[in-house]
């Protein structure tokens, strides 16, 4: 899903929530940004537009079976991903532009 999900209130009433309260989602990132393509039908290229227009990342939550989800997910963890446990572990680089938590690099 785009970063800025974690950021909106139905989200985080979501996860606040009594279904959600006990087993929290967790977050499964992937190291290189992901790319999408634009199907060619929606712009003159033939062959499709490569784009990214946000940083994306996997919000996973199994219920009752998140935990054994995520122990599985780590120890069978590709290199090209890195977790974490909630929003507050989320890297730097993959946080919302508009989250009071990013961290912004004065030049």
């Amino acid at each position: 899903m785009p970063n800025w999900v974690y950021t909106k209130d139905y989200y985080k009433d979501l996860i606040l929530n009594k279904a959600c309260s006990s087993n929290p989602p967790f977050y499964y990132i992937p190291k290189k940004r992901y790319t999408y393509w634009t199907p060619p039908w929606l712009h003159s290229s033939q062959f499709g537009v490569s784009t990214s227009p946000f940083p994306s990342f996997w919000y996973i939550h199994c219920g009752k079976h998140t935990e054994k989800v995520k122990g599985w997910l780590e120890s069978n963890a590709s290199d090209s991903m890195m977790f974490a446990g909630g929003v507050q572990d989320l890297p730097n680089e993959v946080r919302a532009a508009f989250d009071p938590n990013k961290k912004v690099h004065e030049r």
